[in-house]
C-alpha cells in the first residue's frame, strides 16, 4: 500500500513536470507570429500520451460509424477508445443508444464488430440486457437477498448523430456536440445536401501509443456495387495520398525523437493565409490548454 501511494505520486510529479516549460524549451504563446510550436517530449512521451487520454480524448466525440450500419431496432455496432469498448445499438423506439460494452456481472466483453440482437447476451454466464441497457436476466440471482437487477443496468455513453455519422462521448458533462459545433451542420449541408446518405467516406487517426497511430478509412456506399469513380477515388487514397502522408509522418516522428530537435516556430504570412500556419498554432494551442500544460 505505501509503495503503491508513493508510485502514484511520483507519476503526478513526472506528468506535472513533463507539462511545464523546461530549461531547454522556448516560449509557447498566444501570438503565433512568436510562438515556437510544442515541445518534442509531446509527441514521445508517455506521460503526455497518458495526460492526453484522460484531459482530451476520454472527453472528446468520437466518429464510431455511420447511421446505415444501424438500420432499425436491434442493429448494433462496436468501437474502441483505447481501453474502453462501446456499444451502439438502435433501440425499439427507434433512437441511438451506447454503452459500455462490459458485463455488469464479471466484466466480460458482451458483443464484437457490427450486428443485430434483440438482447444483449454474455457469453460468460449469459447475463442478458434489453436495447435500453436494463438487466433482463441473471440466472440464480432472484434467490439472493438485497439483489436489484435495477442495479446492473449497462452503463450509458453520450450519442448523438451528426450529418448521418454517429459519434459518442466518454464525459458524462460533456457539452453536446450541436453546441459545440455551431451552425457548422447547416453549413455542411448547404454544400452537401445528400450528407445523410450512405455515400460518403471517413478518415480517422486513432492514436495507438506515444509514438504510433492508426489510420482509418471507410467508406459508405449505397450499394455493394462499386462504381468505377468510387474505385478510382480509393485507388488514389490507397495508392498515391495516404503513402505520402504516412511517409511525412513517421519521418517527423523519428526527427522529433532526435537530439537535435525540440522545436521550430509557426510560419505566419497574413499575406498569404493559405500558407500561413494559424491553424497548426491554433491546435496546438487548444491541446497545451486542455492539458493546463504552462509553456510560456
Amino acid at each position: 500500500m505505501i509503495y503503491g501511494d508513493v508510485s502514484r505520486e511520483r507519476t503526478l510529479i513526472m506528468n506535472i513536470q513533463v507539462l511545464r516549460r523546461g530549461s531547454g524549451d522556448s516560449p509557447v504563446c498566444a501570438n503565433p507570429a512568436e510562438s515556437f510550436t510544442l515541445p518534442a517530449r509531446f509527441y514521445t512521451d508517455p506521460a503526455v500520451y497518458e495526460a492526453e487520454k484522460a484531459a482530451i480524448f476520454y472527453k472528446s466525440w468520437w466518429c464510431a460509424g455511420h447511421k446505415s450500419q444501424l438500420p432499425r431496432p436491434g442493429s448494433y455496432l462496436t468501437t474502441e477508445i483505447f481501453e474502453q469498448s462501446v456499444i451502439v445499438t438502435r433501440s425499439h423506439d427507434g433512437g441511438l443508444r451506447a454503452y459500455y460494452n462490459v458485463c455488469q456481472h464479471r466484466g466480460h466483453e458482451l458483443v464484437k464488430g457490427t450486428g443485430e440482437a434483440k438482447m444483449f447476451v454474455c457469453p460468460y454466464h449469459a447475463w442478458t440486457y434489453n436495447l435500453d441497457g436494463s438487466l433482463r436476466t441473471a440466472r440464480l440471482t432472484k434467490a439472493m437477498p438485497n439483489f436489484k437487477a435495477c442495479d446492473f443496468a449497462l452503463k450509458s455513453v453520450r450519442v448523438e448523430d451528426f450529418c448521418g455519422f454517429i459519434f459518442v462521448n466518454l464525459d458524462p458533462g460533456a457539452a453536446s456536440l450541436k453546441e459545440q459545433t455551431g451552425s457548422m451542420e447547416d453549413e455542411i449541408r448547404r454544400y452537401v445536401r445528400r450528407i445523410d446518405e450512405p455515400n460518403i467516406s471517413a478518415l480517422m487517426m486513432v492514436p495507438a501509443g506515444p509514438d504510433r497511430t492508426i489510420e482509418h478509412l471507410d467508406w459508405f456506399l449505397p450499394t455493394t456495387e462499386i462504381s468505377q469513380q468510387i474505385r478510382d477515388a480509393m485507388t488514389y487514397m490507397d495508392a498515391t495520398l495516404q503513402p505520402e502522408d504516412i511517409s511525412l509522418c513517421e519521418s517527423v516522428q523519428k526527427g522529433l525523437k532526435s537530439r537535435g530537435y525540440n522545436q521550430g516556430r509557426f510560419v505566419i504570412d497574413p499575406d498569404h493565409p493559405q500558407l500561413s500556419e494559424h491553424g497548426v498554432h491554433h491546435f496546438q494551442k487548444l491541446v497545451a490548454n486542455a492539458l493546463n500544460a504552462e509553456l510560456g
